[in-house]
């Protein structure tokens, strides 16, 4: 049997319909400040890698406006094809059981609200979260819900004002506490600008701030329990049987040298530490190249050189896969917490990073990763959406890990990730949609996760407003 657990990452509690986003395109919504003001309802076949078959209706709407924004949905999966074994729980005899069996899964009706922007004075965010804290070098990318059997409502504040301003994200208000498999994961960071105390008015100095950050996962898999030789599963999911808090602690400095019609610049200094394995520096730049040419052309870029003299850190402890991570992580399928105390987890002494997105004038949109660390193979993931085309939209994402050259960039195997998506309007705003996605699904017979591929065709009606 295998349980349903998606590192595609399509936002989503439910499984994905034509309507859901990629990762690269929520990180590349997030870099170009864009906002989306839609609304329809999906009408699909797909299955969950147990032989039985769904019919997927989710009606859904998402509205922003300035510093307002709501996503409202009712995803339903009606089981049309029951195969051995038989179901016995399904809601009238047809809803999916596992989509609606917690009480926090009826708070998936309201997907996200959000209140402000992460730089407003005021910002609030909860439901489904595509989280970054500080400069992203400890938690960055992260996503809550990747269980499409479980949602999570989590949630994101965060105050600015002019002396300085803190952030807080927690994973799950409902388990944050308590015993419960599921990460108890909350993030803070502080920051403060020197300058504001010493001067009544604003001055050249307050582009200088510092900031100190905290995140830990309260119970993070030390080890997990066996049955039989093999990891036990219990509704789809590892159990634990020791836990410790996966903490790391780090401090930054920051300069927002530039912000004009032209150009925004911020250099950055992170140093960062996991507790019991090691510590990182990241020295960065973050910029927005505008082009205020009647035309909205913007370039975001990030740049980073990082250095872990120890050799047993890696950035970005808490990323968009963290949920499954902690659980089982590289080639010995050890805990992740458990794999970095080991001294197995680290990415060298050195290496580079570097993200980049791009929209020309909404007719194409391009965003890139790239990292690559001495002693180890780089790793991609680059994300292209087509939306301008009247009858035909496409877009796509791809993750590779450990590339080994060139001809090794575009091979689909256990290292690579990948969803690509076509629609095709057939009649005003109706339209034909074809997704394939190669995922990676628990097989509790074996416990590890195993890639596999998945296809979806939909008929959905969809307006924008």
């Amino acid at each position: 049997m295998r349980s349903g657990i998606s590192l595609i990452v399509l936002f989503a509690a439910s499984s994905a319909t034509a309507m859901e986003t990629f990762p690269g395109e929520e990180k590349f919504a997030n870099l170009m400040g864009q906002e989306t003001t839609s609304g329809g309802v999906g009408l699909g076949l797909t299955n969950f890698g147990d032989g039985d078959y769904f019919v997927q209706v989710s009606p859904r709407i998402d509205f922003s406006l300035g510093g307002v924004g709501v996503g409202l949905q009712i995803p339903l999966n009606l089981r049309i094809w029951d195969a051995e074994p038989k179901a016995t729980g399904d809601h009238f005899g047809l809803v999916r059981e596992e989509d609606w069996d917690e009480p926090a899964e009826f708070l998936k009706a309201i997907r996200k609200v959000r209140l402000g922007r992460k730089t407003s004075k005021l910002y609030i965010s909860g439901g489904e979260l595509s989280a970054e804290i500080g400069h992203g070098t400890i938690l960055g990318n992260y996503i809550n819900n990747v269980d499409i059997d479980t949602f999570r409502a989590g949630a994101h504040v965060a105050m600015n004002v002019r002396k300085g301003g803190f952030e807080v994200m927690v994973s799950d208000i409902g388990t944050v506490l308590g015993d419960n498999p599921n990460s108890q994961l909350v993030g803070f960071r502080g920051y403060v600008r020197p300058s504001a105390f010493f001067y009544e008015k604003k001055h050249l100095y307050d582009m200088f701030a510092i900031g100190f950050s905290a995140i830990m996962d309260f119970n993070a898999p030390l080890s997990l329990e066996m049955e039989n030789g093999v990891n036990r599963v219990v509704d789809g999911r590892f159990v634990p049987s020791k836990t410790a808090n996966a903490k790391v602690l780090g401090v930054d400095v920051e300069a927002r040298v530039l912000q004009n019609p032209l150009l925004d610049l911020m250099p950055y200094i992170d140093v960062n530490s996991i507790k019991d394995v090691g510590g990182g520096v990241h020295l960065g730049v973050k910029a927005l190249a505008k082009l205020p040419i009647g035309l909205d052309l913007k370039l975001p870029v990030r740049l980073e050189y990082r250095w872990f003299p120890g050799g047993g850190y890696a950035p970005q402890y808490f990323s968009t896969f963290y949920e499954l991570e902690r659980y089982q992580m590289g080639l010995t399928g050890k805990p992740k917490l458990q794999l970095f105390r080991d001294g197995e987890g680290g990415l060298g002494s050195n290496g580079v990073y570097g993200d980049l997105a791009f929209d020309f004038i909404g007719l194409a949109q391009i965003g890139a990763i790239y990292e690559d660390y001495q002693g180890s193979e780089p790793n991609l993931s680059a994300f292209l959406k087509v939306p301008a085309l009247e009858t035909f939209k496409f877009k796509a994402y791809y993750q590779r890990r450990g590339v080994e050259g060139l001809d090794d960039i575009l091979t689909l195997d256990e290292k690579s990730m990948a969803a690509v998506e076509g629609r095709y309007q057939i009649i005003a705003d109706i339209y034909a949609v074809a997704r394939w996605s190669r995922q990676w699904v628990l097989n509790e017979t074996s416990g590890l996760y195993e890639s596999e591929d998945e296809t979806l065709f939909n008929v959905e009606y969809t307006f924008d407003f």
